[in-house]
């Protein structure tokens, strides 16, 4: 977590940071200088503060983070696979997948047309 970049993003000073969160501006400072961390309730308060989610906050990047538990057995082996390809082969498959997904798309099309002719 990058308090100090958050901070002067927004144009504050860490003493209004701290009133505003209820906490003293040296506590902010240790939490700013990696001295301490925050305990979760002020890390709820920080990111509200800064208008961002707490996984922003402590630095998670979502759009990596997949519940295996929402994916089928197929699904679930095509990632094992994917993970195991080079990135040129991974490439192509996002390629072939894609090709899939348009065809698909395009199939799908073709059908809700003639259905709708009868």
């Amino acid at each position: 977590m990058n308090l100090k970049k958050l901070r002067k993003r927004i144009g504050a000073n860490q003493k209004e940071i701290a009133t505003k969160i209820g906490i003293t501006d040296k506590t902010y400072a240790n939490y700013e200088n990696g001295n301490t961390e925050p305990n979760i309730q002020t890390i709820i308060k920080l990111a509200d503060y800064f208008h961002i989610t707490t996984d922003e906050l402590l630095g998670r990047n979502q759009k990596n983070v997949i519940d295996k538990g929402l994916l089928n057995d197929i699904e679930l082996d095509i990632i094992d696979k994917l993970q195991t390809l080079d990135r040129d082969n991974q490439l192509r498959l996002q390629a072939y997948t894609y090709s899939l997904w348009q065809n698909q798309q395009n199939e799908q099309i073709t059908i809700k047309k003639i259905r709708g002719n009868k």
